[in-house]
């Protein structure tokens, strides 16, 4: 495949370098907010597996839930 630096289309327009690195920060933060919060559904999700093999999670539902 061939590349020609004719087709490519060169702006004039300048952007200033806080434009361009807040548009990287933004896209940074938004892929960290998104791993932070897979990481606490897999931490919450072993805690529970944790808490239901020691009993933890009955105990809990119990307090919760009183009966009538």
């Amino acid at each position: 495949m061939l590349f020609f630096l004719d087709n490519l289309l060169f702006s004039q327009e300048s952007v200033s370098l806080q434009r361009v690195f807040h548009s990287i920060r933004f896209k940074v933060n938004k892929g960290w907010s998104k791993a932070l919060l897979l990481f606490l559904c897999l931490y919450a999700s072993f805690l529970f597996k944790l808490g239901a093999e020691k009993g933890i999670a009955k105990r809990i539902m119990l307090y919760k839930s009183p009966p009538k």
